[in-house]
Formats: structure tokens, C-alpha cells, sequence
């Protein structure tokens, strides 16, 4: 909606609620409504908003698997078109470093 009708956020939502008064978006949906908005209504994986929001989905899921070393399908978004020369960036937590 906020993408096709080129509209804020909040007049989404307030629209949304004039149609379904009983919606209701969880918290979690909202943080990810409110960075595409600072995106420019795109997702843009070079985006450093884009990149804090990914590595801190990696560190929960690290949380709860207990993993001290990720596989690399966890961090596949990560290493995509991320090449500069032979080097590849990568995330890692401080306690990793």
C-alpha cells in the first residue's frame, strides 16, 4: 500500500484502519514498516538501515540456536553482491571479532 499508493506510513495505517478498524500490526512488522519508509519505499540491501536490521535478525537466531560459528545460508543475504576485489564483507557479532 504505502509502495503502490506512494503514501507515508502513517496514512497507511490510517487508511488501513478506516477499511478493517480491528487492524492491529505487531510491533515487529512496524519496526520493518517504519525502515522501509527510510528506505524510499524500496528495499535496498545496501542500505546500512537494511544491513542493522539483517544482522540483528542473525544475532537473535544466533541467541536461540546457541551457534558460535553460523552456517552460511543463515548469512547468504549477507554475502550477496557484496564483493569489492577478492574480499567479501562480513557480519560479525563484537564477541566474534
Amino acid at each position: 500500500m504505502m509502495y503502490k499508493q506512494n503514501i507515508a506510513l502513517e496514512q497507511a495505517l490510517h487508511d488501513l484502519k478506516a477499511i478493517y478498524p480491528k487492524a492491529d500490526p505487531n510491533p515487529g512488522f512496524m519496526f520493518q514498516l517504519h525502515i522501509f519508509e527510510a528506505m524510499g519505499k524500496k528495499v535496498d540491501k545496501s542500505n546500512s538501515l537494511y544491513k542493522q536490521y539483517n544482522l540483528r535478525n542473525i544475532a537473535k537466531q544466533v541467541q536461540q540456536t546457541g551457534y558460535r560459528e553460523l552456517p552460511e545460508e543463515i548469512l547468504k543475504d549477507s554475502f550477496e553482491n557484496q564483493e569489492t576485489g577478492a574480499k567479501k564483507k562480513n557480519y560479525k557479532c563484537r564477541k566474534c571479532r
